[in-house]
Formats: structure tokens, C-alpha cells, sequence
């Protein structure tokens, strides 16, 4: 049985994967890993694109997508399509799947983000992170389809600059302040 995916306008870049019945979570994680290598060339070469932008929709991609290979339902195929569209005002990430339904944007538990890491459960801050960073991001379930869509904006529809959401980098900068030997991955901009 093929799967119809909802129609939209036609992306700029997209990439799909089909994880088969009963697919690990090794191999599932490692098939979305190598889809976001291509993505990040793709955005990488966007006019206006930025680091931040880059990683922000990384992050995107990388928590949706482990949840549709870990919670999609092991009993049948599954398939991620993951879609981008951008112009010189914005860049939209639209990620679709034919998993059990799910809204990443909704409101979710708040994870322990205090000073002992040790009490922090495991799990729940890609999310998080990603409710955070993209506070205006859509979903909408049509046809047996969860449609997850964040928007990142490059310019006002006057051409001034637009506001950014606020970078995953800046976010975890301030979940290091007064902990001593804490570094973010990648180092601090400007090391």
C-alpha cells in the first residue's frame, strides 16, 4: 500500500526515509543522522543563513525525527519526509510522518534544568529546547499525517531585519552561567 503524503507546494530540498517494521533505534537514529548532513549543506548554502539558523533547525529535525523512530509504532512502516522551502524573508522546515499522532509543540512537562545535573531525568529537552527556540511552530494531523513545521525568518516583509528566535547556543550558554567546567558542545562563539 503506498502512502500519499498531503500536498503542499513544492519544496525547495526534501529527502524521505521509509524505516521498515520493526527497524532499530540504531539504524533508524543513523538513516535521520545521515539526512541531516545533506540538510545541513542545503541551509548552509541559503543567502542570509547563519550558524545559528543551521543548528536551530538541526535540532529540529534531530528530536522529530528520533521520536517518529522511537515512538512511530514498530508494527508497521513508517515513513519521514522531511521538506524545506525558503525565499529572502524566511526558511520553512517541514517535517511529515505516517506515525502514531503526536504534537512536538505541545505543551510538555518542563525538564529539571537546575544546577544538579545528577536529578535531571533523561530525556524530554530536545523538545523542550525546541518549544523554546521556535515559540510560533504548527502542527496539524491530515490524512493519517503528523505535519510538524517551524519557520525561521531571515528578513521583514519591509526588508529590515527580522527577529530571530532565540538560538539554541544562546540558550545553553545560560544554562552553563555559574557552573564551573560546564562548556557547551561546540565551545562558546567566539572560542
Amino acid at each position: 500500500m503506498k502512502a500519499h503524503l498531503p500536498k503542499h507546494g513544492k519544496p525547495a530540498w526534501s529527502a524521505e526515509i521509509v524505516f521498515p517494521p520493526g527497524v532499530s533505534l540504531e539504524s533508524g537514529l543513523r538513516s535521520v543522522s545521515d539526512r541531516q548532513r545533506l540538510l545541513d549543506v542545503f541551509l548552509a548554502g541559503i543567502p542570509g543563513a547563519t550558524g545559528d539558523m543551521v543548528a536551530d533547525l538541526r535540532l529540529v529535525c534531530d528530536e522529530i525525527g528520533s521520536n517518529v523512530v522511537r515512538h512511530s509504532g514498530a508494527e508497521r512502516a513508517t515513513v519521514l519526509r522531511i521538506e524545506v522551502e525558503a525565499d529572502e524573508r524566511r526558511v520553512v522546515l517541514r517535517l511529515l510522518d505516517n506515525g502514531r499522532q503526536f504534537d512536538p509543540f505541545a505543551p510538555g512537562e518542563t525538564p529539571y534544568m537546575g544546577p544538579d545535573i545528577a536529578k535531571r531525568k533523561v530525556g524530554g529537552l530536545g523538545l523542550h529546547l525546541v518549544r523554546r527556540i521556535f515559540p510560533r511552530a504548527r502542527y496539524a494531523r491530515r490524512d493519517g499525517w503528523n505535519i510538524s513545521e517551524v519557520e525561521y525568518p531571515l528578513a521583514r516583509p519591509d526588508g529590515g531585519e527580522a527577529e530571530k528566535p532565540r538560538p539554541l547556543s544562546a540558550l545553553t550558554r545560560r544554562s552553563c552561567r555559574g557552573r564551573p567546567g560546564c562548556r557547551p558542545e561546540g565551545g562558546w562563539s567566539g572560542d
